[in-house]
């Protein structure tokens, strides 16, 4: 194991020339769990950032990275006192990732918390951004068998 250095690095001479973009993850279904939950706002809107980890050999050897991370946006329909609403036909995206994690069941306490090491079936699709730069991003998640 190496140590890290800044001093050396800020004085190393480099003639390669980096990439400008990353390779994304490709589209497909992956057995991923979750990484990373934020919860923040967007505008006058409520979301939950999922960061998903995937567990593929496959996904390393297209990227060429060991760890490999696809997002997925859940945005949130809250109740007047800034609660998650839990009526017919509300947080529908949340309800399938909880279903997904086998975490949906009623009157069972539940927190967002809970979600953090779940493990489910992730859908990567890809979009392009205004600028062309390929993004990959969940879709759709399913239990996992």
């Amino acid at each position: 194991m190496s140590v890290f250095d800044s001093s050396k690095l800020l004085n190393t001479t480099f003639e390669d020339a980096f990439s400008t973009a990353s390779i994304p993850v490709p589209e497909g279904e992956f057995i991923g769990f979750v990484h990373k939950i934020e919860v923040r706002a967007v505008n006058d809107k409520s979301v939950i950032e999922l960061t998903w980890k995937l567990d593929s050999q496959e996904v390393a050897e297209v990227t060429g990275r060991e760890d490999n991370t696809v997002r997925q946006t859940c945005w949130l329909d809250l109740t007047p006192t800034g609660a998650l609403d839990g009526s017919a036909g509300k947080n529908v995206q949340l309800g399938r990732v909880r279903e997904a994690l086998g975490q949906n069941a009623a009157g069972k306490p539940w927190r967002i918390g809970d979600m953090q090491g779940g493990v489910a079936l992730v859908r990567v699709k890809h979009k392009a951004d205004a600028e062309g730069n390929v993004n990959a991003n969940v879709v759709r998640v399913t239990a996992s068998e």
